[in-house]
């Protein structure tokens, strides 16, 4: 006898309640909960989760097994096909899938390119996912410290002199070699880095070029779009499909070309950081993502840039507002909105405003501006909404009208008063370089008092994950001022106590 189905539990039912509202997403997934994504028109279809229950299974005959594929023109299975597929689409020898996100791929990529106890060079604002990678291997770290870019107005630049520099300082301090870099571009405010000059200077030393490009999936799909990492010269790069491309969350890939990176080794921790039941739905999602754009890829890049030109002209003459043009050097996909000098308007209050007056989400909000993600898989209806709301907070600005949106004063009083705390080290230790600090006897102190004490405790600012500070670093009056500022914003202050 047939069961009759349930009624769906309650976070389906808010996920349906979501696809139903008019709230538009100007935030990854990239496919913008969009059915319709080949054509361009909208098209609402929000099955039961049931419904896709008989395209969910494990590792059956000829289904291949994500853990256990071959390459090999002759004994590839149907993954090991969609692996080469993608290699072929990005330009990689070889593209390894990753349903654990490109979190998962970091930390393979760390694990399997830097030996246990090595030492990396990486930029200071880089994922949580390199700190974790640095932590479980025990590496020693030297930091590339990030300028302000500016087209962006946002800092995240790195050089290929900086790179350099950084190799010279650890020569002429005596400290071991380093045996890898690590790098973010395009970072999450959008910035791209120059990766064929550092890859030069990383390679004269015979050690790999790791890059973060988990938001440039779109990178080099298209003439039109910046080069993708791979084509620079990076060794390994990891890229999330889901965040601008039309794949489900958590779809990602992990890119390798050339012989520094140690690719037996890459697929053993690629085994031991994801699941040994890998979604089938995920990787039909990989796909049906590389089929799109084997097909499609210079109409989404076409309907990207449409809708970006859209957004810059219906906003050029916008007076306490700045929505930058795109230029070279930045991510099309990233639109950064950015209050005025003197306007007293904050990050977050352009954040509220667009969610509470016009139904649009935006991807995440600073101390003074809002990240906006674009797509080919954006509608056209969503970015006239978005210009039209710009317009009209442009004008409560000039009229001092957007204060009730700005809660920044009271939050800021409040965290103050409620006390809160961060976890430092019991004992003086000496910063040695690593994250073992985070295995340190600690205790809560007051954030207020934490100036001076090493800190055991990754605290960050998420989205996007960078730290403002990780464990074995020296809380300072700098720190501790970063920290009650991103309170008094709202933003998500992860890693505190109380």
């Amino acid at each position: 006898m047939r069961h009759e189905p349930e009624g769906p539990g309650e976070l389906e039912r808010a996920l349906k309640k979501l696809a139903l509202s008019d709230e538009y997403p100007f935030h990854m997934p990239g496919h913008k909960r969009d059915s319709g994504i080949v054509s361009g028109a909208f098209s609402v279809q929000i099955p039961r989760l049931e419904e896709l229950y008989p395209l969910d299974i494990t590792e059956i005959d000829g289904f291949d097994d994500l853990h256990a594929t071959s390459h090999d023109d002759e004994g590839a299975g149907i993954l090991g096909r969609i692996e080469k597929r993608a290699a072929a689409l990005f330009g990689a020898d070889e593209a390894f899938i990753s349903v654990n996100g490109s979190t998962a791929g970091v930390l393979s990529a760390v694990s399997a390119a830097i030996p246990g106890g090595g030492v990396l060079i990486a930029g200071r604002m880089s994922h949580r996912s390199l700190y974790h990678a640095a932590y479980l291997n025990r590496l020693r770290l030297y930091y590339l410290n990030e300028q302000i870019s500016p087209e962006a107005g946002i800092s995240g630049l790195i050089t290929p002199q900086d790179v350099e520099g950084m190799f010279n300082a650890i020569s002429a301090g005596g400290f071991p070699e380093a045996d890898g870099v690590f790098i973010t571009s395009p970072t999450y405010g959008g910035i791209c880095l120059d990766i064929r000059g550092i890859a030069e200077r990383v390679h004269e030393r015979g050690i790999p070029l790791i890059t973060d490009q988990a938001h440039g999936a779109h990178f080099g799909l298209d003439e039109r779009l910046p080069e993708s990492a791979i084509s620079q010269g990076a060794d390994i790069v990891i890229t999330s499909l889901h965040k601008t491309l039309p794949a489900m969350t958590q779809t990602a890939l992990v890119l390798v070309k050339g012989d520094l990176a140690d690719r037996e080794r890459l697929r053993r921790f690629l085994r031991i950081y994801q699941s040994s039941s890998p979604s089938y739905l995920l990787m039909a999602s990989i796909d049906d993502c590389i089929t799109r754009m084997e097909k499609n890829a210079s109409d989404w890049t076409g309907r990207l840039l449409d809708i970006r030109r859209m957004i810059e002209d219906g906003t050029s003459d916008l007076r306490n507002l700045i929505v930058p043009e795109w230029s070279a050097g930045m991510d099309p996909c990233k639109l950064i909105i950015r209050a005025g000098e003197n306007t007293g308007v904050s990050g977050r209050a352009m954040f509220d405003y667009l969610v509470r007056e016009y139904r649009l989400q935006p991807e995440m909000a600073g101390t003074d501006h809002v990240i906006l993600i674009l797509t080919g898989s954006d509608r056209t209806e969503a970015g006239k909404r978005l210009v039209t709301a710009l317009k009209e907070m442009d004008a409560r600005i000039a009229l001092g009208e957007l204060s009730g949106y700005d809660n920044a004063e009271a939050l800021g009083g409040i965290f103050k008063a409620t006390g809160v705390k961060v976890k430092v080290a019991a004992e003086d230790l000496i910063p040695d370089g690593t994250l073992s600090a985070w295995d340190a006897e600690s205790e809560e102190v007051l954030l207020s008092e934490a100036a001076g004490r090493i800190s055991t405790e990754m605290i960050s600012v998420y989205p996007p994950g960078a730290p403002i500070v990780v464990p074995g670093e020296v809380m300072t009056d700098d720190i501790t001022d970063s920290i009650v500022s991103a309170l008094a914003h709202g933003l998500n202050v992860q890693g505190l106590r109380g």
